[in-house]
């Protein structure tokens, strides 16, 4: 299904706004992005009591938390267990009194799981402050919005994201990153773009960002590659970007003393996961000889060479900029499908999976899973995916 070229430059007028989340709607379904960002379409309003909104609430506490670290000049790394709980604590219940209805509170279930978020919270900070001792890294911003407000008023951070598509169209990307932690070096600014999730296990599989399912963390790469020099006053070269699950921490032990004798490694589900430089890795991890690293997805070779190559997050420094350079492209071309009028009622499909599940709109798309055809999508290694990556750029090079 296409619109015509007059209905798709009457909807679409300059200049071309964007977003990581747009895309990856459009990449999921172009009926669902034509739904909800053309056409405004809303689920219908329904009177319900609203709980409270536990994200909202961990993405404020850690704003405010380390935008007072920011100001004072300090680390996670030099603060120690006491004070963090503390100034948590403190934080906790100013954010909590600003968001909720104290009618909310006074329910003994939301008090139960307010009680429960704070020692969610509490843990993350502890896997947080551990990723600080062990690297070199230490927070410059929150919050940071490209080409956007702030929540809280006034102008954006730094412009929004210029990309040329391949088209010839001139599209504005816009964000807002959780946090960027950076380490200035005497030839160089080095960056490394955190995003908080509730969740827990959230990686970024390259099949993924080939087929522009996942581009969030490599947009804010890009951003900083473009706009970083308002942060830092000199350019900021991006070595690493992670998904940081705020999810409790769990272990299996046998009898509730052996807990205490449980050591400072993370389980895999709650590491950062995401894309790093391995060339870099020394200032993510700095007591890292060989074998496995206790905060991130790495595993180092007695040879100082990436181990388990598959599993890892850790890319040599050409693969890094390749996938950087293919999510600059795959943007373009999906935001040029969305200007062209794309709007077919086309989800994908991997294996069983489909976008359908969660989607708002089926009652308007009508898709019948026994008729109609989703987009069949394969999912590749990562070796793979990083072969059709170089030669679809240069396909488009061409």
């Amino acid at each position: 299904m296409q619109l015509t070229p007059g209905d798709a430059e009457a909807l679409y007028r300059p200049p071309f706004y964007f977003s990581a989340s747009r895309i990856e709607c459009f990449a999921a379904c172009p009926f669902r992005h034509f739904a909800q960002y053309a056409l405004g379409l809303e689920p219908r309003a329904e009177f319900v009591i609203e709980a409270i909104d536990f994200g909202l609430l961990h993405h404020k506490v850690l704003e405010e938390f380390y935008g007072e670290l920011i100001r004072e000049g300090r680390s996670l790394a030099e603060i120690e267990p006491d004070e963090i709980d503390s100034r948590l604590s403190r934080l906790a219940k100013q954010w909590t009194a600003r968001l909720t209805d104290e009618a909310l509170l006074g329910d003994a279930r939301n008090a139960f799981l307010l009680d429960r978020s704070s020692r969610h919270l509490r843990e993350a900070l502890a896997r947080q402050r551990l990723m600080a001792r062990r690297g070199a890294f230490r927070p410059r911003a929150v919050e940071w919005a490209f080409g956007m407000p702030r929540r809280r008023g006034g102008g954006a951070d730094a412009a929004a994201l210029e990309l040329t598509t391949p088209a010839g169209r001139t599209i504005l990307v816009r964000g807002k990153v959780d946090r960027i932690d950076v380490l200035e070096l005497a030839d160089e600014c080095l960056g490394v773009v955190l995003d908080y999730k509730r969740g827990k296990g959230r990686t970024l599989p390259l099949w993924k960002v080939y087929h522009g399912l996942d581009v969030q963390l490599l947009t804010y790469m890009l951003a900083i590659i473009q706009r970083g020099e308002t942060l830092a006053g000199r350019p900021i070269r991006p070595v690493g970007a992670f998904y940081v699950p705020l999810a409790p921490l769990r272990r299996s032990v046998t009898h509730p003393d052996e807990a205490a004798d449980a050591d400072d490694s993370l389980p895999t589900e709650v590491k950062p996961r995401g894309i790093l430089d391995f060339g870099a890795f020394e200032h993510l991890d700095r007591e890292l000889q060989s074998g496995s690293s206790p905060v991130y997805a790495v595993f180092r070779t007695k040879g100082g060479e990436i181990g388990y190559v598959t599993r890892s997050d850790a890319y040599a420094r050409p693969d890094l900029e390749q996938v950087t350079a293919y999510a600059r492209h795959k943007i373009g071309e999906l935001a040029d499908r969305i200007l062209d009028g794309d709007v077919a009622v086309r989800p994908y499909r991997v294996n069983t999976q489909m976008p359908c599940t969660f989607c708002e709109f089926r009652s308007v798309c009508r898709f019948d899973h026994d008729v109609n055809e989703p987009d069949e999508i394969n999912t590749v290694k990562r070796e793979e995916a990083l072969a059709r990556m170089g030669a679809a750029k240069e396909a488009a090079d061409r």
